[in-house]
């Protein structure tokens, strides 16, 4: 009897020392992964700033030869190329050349596309800016230095509109691209549209 009594004991002592060492090394493992998913607080905080950065909004202007100039929200990252198409693309009078496209934009930033220049070659002709040859086919003229005789010859423009370009120029400036003619009272985007093939800047 007591020889039955210390094997039971013996059995006993075995199982519970197997049952320790089971959860202990059942624990041991579920620590590890835990350590393993847990991120360092500065790499939880790279995550969440580089999400914000990527979903933050910035308000730029892009004008001069584009379908729909204006003032845009663009996410962060956006390039001058993505903003061209959100401003209805580009014109074709637009310079490639004089825009960098893959340009990276931030805020506020004011993006021009600027216009082709149109060469004129004045190789026989005494006066530098003709509005008219001596068949009477239409000559294009500089809008920045012609006086009223020849703004009056323009198409759509009289000497009461020459004499308003005239004015503006006086009071502010040089028109540096087509889209600066709208700023004279009595021309409209169809007016615009008839001088642009006559005139230059």
């Amino acid at each position: 009897m007591e020889k039955y009594r210390t094997k039971l004991i013996f059995i006993t002592v075995l199982a519970l020392c197997i049952t320790i060492v089971s959860f202990y090394s059942h624990w041991q493992k579920m620590n590890i992964r835990q350590k393993t998913l847990v991120q360092p607080p500065d790499a939880v905080a790279s995550v969440v700033a580089k999400e914000r950065s990527e979903t933050e909004k910035f308000v730029i202007y892009i004008s001069g030869a584009v379908n729909q100039p204006g003032v845009y929200k663009i996410a962060n990252g956006t390039r001058v190329l993505d903003a061209v198409n959100l401003a209805g693309g580009l014109t074709p009078q637009a310079d490639v050349d004089k825009i960098n496209l893959a340009k990276k934009l931030k805020d506020g930033m004011h993006v021009h596309v600027a216009e082709k220049k149109i060469k004129i070659s004045t190789r026989g002709k005494s006066n530098s800016n003709p509005t008219q040859t001596g068949n009477g086919h239409s000559q294009i003229i500089n809008i920045n230095t012609a006086g009223q005789e020849e703004l009056d010859k323009l198409p759509g423009v009289g000497p009461a509109l020459a004499q308003k370009i005239i004015i503006y120029r006086q009071e502010h400036g040089r028109f540096n691209t087509f889209d600066d003619l709208l700023k004279v009272p009595g021309i409209g985007p169809a007016k615009l549209a008839r001088l642009r093939d006559k005139v230059i800047l």
